[in-house]
């Protein structure tokens, strides 16, 4: 028997040192060289066979299997023994990473020879455990190592996770923590990891200074940069946490800042990073040399002008004798690049070509255009939906296949699949097609979870506490289509809901939808509630302007506290139509925009109502982002009920603001007219109760601004106003009457979206208190926007 080994040379316990460093094939040549003996008078083709491999077989193996191994190897059963092909086998067997050592063994038989891989496994991961920690749990750290249970133990991957627990320790903050491991014999076959840390103090940054700014201020640098200087709120915010690669992007960011004010020239020394002698603070030192402000001089285009120079020029937003901003000049030529690219020239590039005056720190803009050849849309492809059909995505794209290229078009159409609500990313890539004037998409989305079952409770100013059940499926069946079933009870609310939506109603522009409900509210003075169904079918005209047409049946009722005499019910049967209008770039959030809608509802006795009348709301809202991150919101409301018939208009139908969700500082329903009325017998004294208003005028404006960014908290500051009038004609034409019959309120507040929920906390003032009116200075829901 001859043995052709592999072994890892100089390895220790369980150190791999690698592949053999050389392959014993002495003894296979030796042997296919004494099977030929120069006296030798056997016949060749006895000769032949006795060099012929009879069988491959593998010894050793407890959990490889042995097919595994044998199908790597190129020896075969059959073929002839040749050592290039067994020192080759030697090395495959080693790639696949279970074994710590191999011996080949070559035994001769009657009719040949069998080749036998002798195997050593490496020991499997019995248990990984950790040692050393406080600050992270065994979950944190599960998050990142992929180190799995039973699986074969690589020295290698375990490093490469004794790497990823110290990354996470930096980016925690704890950029001094030490990580080590142990490898623990259990048995011959089992073996423990133990990570061993060694956490320190938390590092956090205690003071960021600026050497050589003359310029720019300090404070005005700091804002500009994702490392904080401790400070009181840093257990919210993670304020005063140092993770390296961010400080490096605020090197470039801060050169970034210069250069958008003209100072072409910074430069930004390496900085200087103290210790504190504690080891838990540490000082930040950036030397800056600002260099001179320059200013823009001549502005010239040239390159590949289509159109008119003079109409190119009108889309530049900088001007000559500005200072110069390297930021605006990239949107420009992103600008000019775009504008060719909307008209088929996928491939059209904006170069520019600068000139630079040191004596009068002037630099002239040369921005050459190349737009390239004209290209059109090949294939569209979807990654990543593995639950929504691709349809769902398709009939969102503004996009298909033959058409021209268009950057425009690329855009609209990753708003439009984002704005569907389904995914928690949406990118849209290109790439050269079949030809050079083909350019190929590809749509690829990460799916969220669109099924949810929630159970819970929060809490109100306006109604106590507030339990929800909730089922609902927002994309069923992949189909884009929303289900859902709803049930809230409070103090003064109780409210059912069934909904089914179908946004492409058999994949067309059109939508239908229909929800059943039952609803009462308690409002102290009146209780109001409503049982039945609606139907909804709409048309998409646009991207951003929807119609739409709800009919509703429901049984009111309206009950006046202490006054049953004044009860009413009734069926209210209606048509209501609704144009809408949204362009804001984000429905939760949104920071730009506006969202318009008009309403017309009647509800007449042909309809078979029971109560009549005609109901017209008009509302906006308005979205802008000021300085900083300042965003302010405009919203106006007017709505007008009038009676159909001879039968007066149900209070229930009328208007009557106040509260958190219209004008703040007052009680909900407390703003519209009263009327003086008697009790049951004709000397009770006269008592005076809200009828509600047959016009409402609502006014809302607010500004909000990023309190603690990192985990979400926003500050808000408002003014409000409105009224419901009981009016004949209308209050528009009464300008007098509108404007003393306003009540108006202002104050502040703040708005966290939580881990436990949404949470909205607010103080409202009115202007001018009343003696004797009851207000709501103080409001808040969690858990209930």
């Amino acid at each position: 028997m001859i043995e052709v080994c592999g072994r890892s040379p100089g390895r220790r316990g369980l150190r791999q040192g690698g592949v053999v460093a050389a392959i014993l094939v002495a003894g296979i040549a030796g042997l296919l060289g004494g099977l030929r003996p120069a006296r030798a008078q056997e016949p060749d083709e006895a000769l032949e066979r006795r060099s012929v491999v009879t069988e491959v077989s593998v010894e050793g193996n407890r959990r490889a299997e042995a097919e595994a191994v044998r199908g790597v190897l190129r020896s075969r059963a059959g073929a002839p023994l040749d050592e290039r092909t067994v020192s080759e086998d030697l090395r495959r067997v080693y790639s696949l990473g279970y074994f710590d050592d191999i011996r080949v063994e070559l035994r001769t038989v009657a009719d040949g020879h069998r080749l036998v891989f002798v195997v050593q496994e490496k020991p499997a991961i019995r248990e990984i455990r950790y040692e050393g920690l406080d600050e992270l749990s065994e979950d944190d750290l599960k998050e990142v190592v992929n180190l799995r249970q039973f699986s074969v133990l690589d020295v290698a991957e375990v490093t490469r996770n004794q790497q990823k627990i110290k990354d996470l320790y930096t980016e925690k903050g704890y950029f001094l923590a030490e990580v080590g491991y142990r490898l623990q014999r259990f048995s011959a076959h089992e073996v423990d990891v133990v990570f061993l840390v060694n956490e320190h103090a938390k590092v956090r940054v205690q003071k960021i200074s600026f050497l050589g700014n003359k310029a720019i201020k300090d404070d005005e640098i700091k804002e500009n940069i994702a490392t904080r200087e401790q400070s009181f709120h840093s257990f919210l915010s993670q304020a005063g946490n140092f993770k390296q690669e961010l400080f490096d992007q605020d090197l470039l960011r801060i050169q970034a800042f210069y250069m958008n004010r003209g100072y072409v020239n910074v430069k930004v020394a390496e900085p200087v990073v103290t210790l504190s002698p504690d080891k838990e603070h540490i000082y930040i030192t950036i030397s800056i040399q600002e260099g001179e402000q320059y200013k823009i001089g001549g502005i010239e285009l040239s390159g590949d002008l289509m159109d008119n120079e003079a109409d190119l020029r009108k889309m530049l937003t900088f001007e000559s004798g500005e200072i110069f901003d390297r930021g605006k000049l990239f949107e420009n030529m992103e600008r000019l690049a775009n504008w060719y690219k909307d008209k088929g020239y996928a491939h059209a590039n904006v170069n520019p070509l600068t000139k630079t005056n040191d004596e009068t720190r002037i630099i002239d803009l040369n921005l050459q255009v190349q737009k390239g050849s004209l290209v059109h849309f090949g294939r569209i492809r979807m990654v990543g939906n593995d639950k929504t059909r691709d349809k769902v995505l398709r009939r969102e794209l503004r996009i298909y296949e033959g058409d021209l290229y268009s950057e425009s078009a690329i855009q609209l159409s990753k708003r439009n699949v984002t704005r569907l609500g389904f995914f928690e990313t949406v990118e849209i890539t290109t790439q050269r097609g079949a030809s050079d004037d083909l350019m190929d998409v590809q749509v690829e989305i990460k799916e969220r979870q669109t099924g949810t079952f929630q159970v819970g409770a929060g809490l109100s100013s306006m109604e106590s506490i507030i339990g929800t059940a909730q089922i609902s499926q927002t994309n069923l069946l992949g189909r884009g289509q929303s289900l859902s079933l709803q049930a809230t009870l409070s103090s003064i609310r109780q409210y059912f809901n069934l909904h089914f939506g179908e946004p492409r109603f058999l994949d067309t522009n059109w939508l239908f939808s229909f929800d059943i409900f039952h609803y009462e509210y308690d409002y102290g003075d009146i209780v109001q509630g409503s049982t039945g169904g609606s139907l909804t079918l709409g048309y998409q005209l646009t991207d951003d302007l929807q119609v739409s047409f709800t009919y509703e049946n429901a049984l009111m009722n309206f009950e006046r506290s202490g006054r049953p005499w004044e009860s009413e019910s009734g069926r209210t049967s209606s048509i209501k139509g609704m144009i809408s209008y949204d362009t804001r770039n984000d429905r939760w959030l949104p920071s730009s925009g506006i969202w318009t809608y008009a309403t017309q509802e009647i509800a007449d006795d042909w309809l078979l109502s029971e109560n009549e009348f005609s109901r017209s709301v008009f509302s906006v809202r308005y979205y802008q982002r000021l300085l900083w991150k300042l965003v302010a919101m405009a919203r106006a409301e007017y709505g007008l009920v009038r009676p159909l018939g001879t039968r007066a208009i149900p209070e229930f139908e009328r208007f009557c603001p106040g509260g958190i969700q219209s004008v703040r500082g007052f009680q909900l329903r407390s703003l519209c007219d009263y009327q003086w009325r008697s009790g049951s017998n004709a000397d009770d004294p006269l008592v005076a109760v809200k009828v509600g208003g047959t016009e409402q005028v609502t006014l809302n404006f607010e500004l909000t601004f990023p309190i603690f960014q990192q985990v979400g908290i926003q500050g808000v500051i408002f003014t409000d106003a409105g009224w419901g009038y009981q009016t004949d004609t209308t209050i528009l034409a009464d300008p007098e009457r509108l404007w003393n019959g306003l009540k108006a309120s202002w104050g502040f507040g703040f708005r966290w979206f939580s881990p436990i929920g949404p949470l909205r906390f607010e103080w409202g003032f009115p202007y001018n208190p009343e003696p004797g009116v009851t207000y709501s200075p103080f409001e808040f829901t969690i858990g209930n926007f």
